[in-house]
């Protein structure tokens, strides 16, 4: 399974509903694409289950210093720091790869290779994107683990996060997503290479074209926005 919803009894209860209207076999395998709670809640519950929680170990380091209203989630007991975990059950194989920062540092990717079915996490989403630089994510990098997921064999992508009316996206709709992180970055670059100042890099960044809007106060906060043009401003 993969990713296990927001913290709490009522979001752990109603995943469970739904993978007991499938199988009523314990859950035994779980992967977790990022730290952020909305993915990494319930961590432990699955554990205290039985299941074995398998994260980048960047994951486990994001979770030491990660103060979410909701509450903290758990350490995951299967961390791995390679670029790719194996999990067998079976007769059946699924993939887990970890190509670099994206999102945040603790990305995975669950790869399922006989269905040809990939879950992005919040590296591949439906709306606008967001870089989470305090956990030490990067969009120059994105770009880079974009290109590596694109030479997987896959034809639906589950995003970490849908636009409306759209849960799933083709293979066609994911390269069109890496085309938007691939313009985004070239013309962040290109205006700060022409010493664009950094306040104004955002408001001068043409993403209308794209559908996204990052002029905005997420994008906008120090933390964010000083780590971004630094990382444009190093980049080759």
């Amino acid at each position: 399974m993969g990713d296990t919803k927001n913290l709490g009894d009522q979001f752990y209860n109603e995943l469970m509903t739904r993978i007991k209207s499938i199988s009523d076999k314990p859950v035994k395998w779980v992967v977790v694409t990022h730290h952020h709670q909305d993915h990494s809640g319930n961590i432990g519950k699955f554990q205290d289950a039985g299941a074995k929680v398998v994260v980048h170990s960047n994951l486990n380091k994001n979770l030491e210093t990660y103060a979410p209203q909701q509450g903290k989630p758990a350490m995951a007991n299967t961390p791995y720091s390679k670029r790719e975990y194996d999990i067998k059950l079976g007769g059946v194989t699924a993939k887990v790869y970890h190509f670099g920062s994206a999102h945040t540092s603790g990305d995975s990717f669950l790869y399922y290779p006989d269905l040809k079915v990939l879950q992005g996490g919040d590296a591949i989403v439906g709306v606008a994107p967001n870089i989470d630089f305090p956990f030490n994510g990067s969009g120059v990098d994105w770009v880079r683990v974009l290109n590596q997921v694109a030479k997987l064999d896959f034809d639906t992508v589950v995003p970490g996060h849908s636009a409306q009316g759209q849960t799933t996206m083709t293979r066609a709709d994911f390269m069109a997503y890496k085309m938007k992180w691939e313009t985004l970055i070239s013309r962040a670059k290109e205006l700060v290479k022409k010493g664009t100042p950094k306040d104004q890099l955002l408001a001068q960044i043409k993403t209308d074209d794209l559908g996204w809007n990052i002029n905005t106060q997420q994008w906008q906060q120090p933390a964010r926005l000083d780590p971004f043009y630094a990382e444009l401003k190093a980049a080759k």
